[in-house]
Order: C-alpha cells, then structure tokens, then sequence
C-alpha cells in the first residue's frame, strides 16, 4: 500500500499496485455556528513532518486560516496489512469543539477511476464502516469514534 500527501490532505491511496489509485482524495468538512463551513484542503495553513526519523509515519497540521479551529493527523501504513491509519484530533481555537461538526469526505478512485464505484453503509463486527467497489476491487472507511448523524 502507498499514499500520497498535499494540501494537508491525503491524495492517492494505491493498492495493490503502485499503479492502481484507489482513491482521489479523503479530507475533512468543518461547519459550525452561523453557517460556518470551511473545507480542510482549501481553507487552512498546512504543515508536515515525519513523525521520526526514518519511520514511514507522518504529521500533518491544518489550521483555518481564519484561526477557528485546528486538526492534527498521523498517518502511517500497518506493515503486514494493506491497511491506512489515521490518527486525527480536532481543537477549536475559537468556540468550543461541541460549536463545529467535522466531516469526513472520502472520494473514491478505484482502479484509477470513479465512475462505477459503488458505495454503501454496512457493518463489520457490529460496527458502521463505509464501503465502496468497482472493478473487483473495494475498500473500507471505518473510526474508532462512533459516526455521527
């Protein structure tokens, strides 16, 4: 599994080929008080690093330009598994965090394209995990924090 990172975002995830997209991008959706609405890619100040050196693991810090909130993620891929993870933490710097709503918005590529992916809600182990296929491919989206309304 390989991924690529810009905009404070992830970009491609590509699985089971360096050549075979599965995704165009996952990024986060804020909104909030008085119609606040404010697209992690587009509307923060991005900064990365690794997490340490020589460790396949990075730190991305997104912060509103308009100074309303910031969110921190590490990434890293498990070694044994064609899995991604991402560790993310949401701080308002204005308001309270219960203020904002936070949005995940996964689009995805699946061998290299969109068109035709299918997607759904199901379950894994009791769990909601979002799901999509195309082309006998598919992947899965889940968090340790329930999901919301």
């Amino acid at each position: 599994l390989w991924f690529t990172l810009s905009h404070g975002i992830l970009n491609e995830i590509y699985h089971p080929r360096l050549d075979s997209a599965c995704t165009r991008d996952m990024e986060l959706i804020v909104t909030g008080p008085g119609g606040y609405f404010s697209e992690e890619k587009r509307d923060a100040a991005h900064e990365v690093s690794t997490v340490d050196a020589g460790v396949p693991a990075y730190r991305l810090t997104n912060t509103a330009t308009d100074g309303a909130y910031r969110i921190g993620k590490r990434i890293i891929t498990d070694p044994k598994r064609p899995v991604l993870l991402q560790e993310i933490t949401f701080s308002a710097l204005k308001g309270s965090a219960s203020d904002y709503r936070v949005y995940s918005l996964l689009a995805p590529h699946l061998v290299n394209a969109g068109m035709g992916n299918t997607a759904w809600l199901g379950e894994h182990r009791g769990k909601p995990v979002l799901f999509a296929s195309g082309r006998g491919t598919c992947l899965a989206l889940a968090s340790s924090l329930p999901w919301g309304a």
